[in-house]
């Protein structure tokens, strides 16, 4: 696993905390919802990490630095346990999703990815699965949610309550492109179901605690607690022992 990859000039781990970022890139395991322990238990010492992590990875990483959760550089792998639950900040949580050390973890895995670049949010939790992108939109925005159970913050977007209404100029490049009118909904607008973003902003908070860009509101995100706390706590990042 080799984590010396470098993000696009101005990234940061979770800089979508404060204000949304270029990418932000989660992964937890956890036997349960990551919110609940990230919220319930105080984060560990950077010695505590270091010692899950060296159960997955016996003597691969040193502690480096101590930094929040809202805070990164070019390199970083960061990593903090909350009680049970280990949660990472890494330039690419694919390369965890893929490890073979990590798959012999007994721990569920959670993940999220988030890109403003190309306005795409994709996500893992034990049950559920679902990746979507503003390059592959069509009207048809139902399917996404048509099969498996939906978690709770999926929901209102599938319910229709956060519609995307597009820009006239939008709709005439649409038409443009394919040659046809673009169809209209109940309400006689041009829309999408729902944008990836404001769906990745949902999940971050509903899976993690986290809040980065005020995800939109509804039943779901009303009902969850106070995060605010979160985007100060400690994360540490280790390096690889060379």
């Amino acid at each position: 696993m080799n984590f010396d990859k470098a993000l696009p000039s101005g990234s940061a781990f979770l800089r979508m905390v404060l204000v949304m970022g270029l990418k932000t890139n989660l992964f937890a395991l956890s036997d349960e919802l990551p919110r609940t322990n990230i919220l319930s238990y105080p984060p560990a010492s950077a010695e505590e990490t270091l010692a899950q992590l060296d159960k997955i990875w016996p003597g691969k990483f040193a502690f480096d630095s101590e930094v929040t959760i809202e805070d990164g550089h070019n390199w970083y792998f960061h990593a903090v346990a909350f009680g049970p639950t280990l949660l990472f900040g890494t330039d690419d949580v694919y390369d965890l999703i893929e490890d073979a050390a990590l798959a012999n973890d007994p721990r569920a895995s959670w993940s999220l990815c988030i890109n403003s670049v190309v306005d795409s949010c994709h996500y893992t939790t034990p049950t559920r699965e679902l990746g979507a992108s503003c390059e592959d939109y069509d009207f048809d925005m139902q399917r996404f949610f048509s099969s498996g159970r939906l978690l709770d913050f999926e929901v209102p977007f599938a319910n229709g309550e956060h519609v995307e209404v597009l820009h006239p100029t939008d709709v005439a490049e649409w038409e443009q492109t394919h040659g046809s009118v673009a169809p209209k909904d109940k309400n006689g607008e041009v829309s999408y179901l729902f944008h990836p973003l404001e769906l990745g902003n949902a999940a971050v908070k509903w899976i993690f605690g986290i809040e980065g860009e005020t995800p939109l509101q509804d039943s779901v995100m009303d009902s969850l607690p106070d995060c605010s706390h979160v985007n100060g706590l400690p994360m540490y990042n280790f390096v690889e022992r060379r």
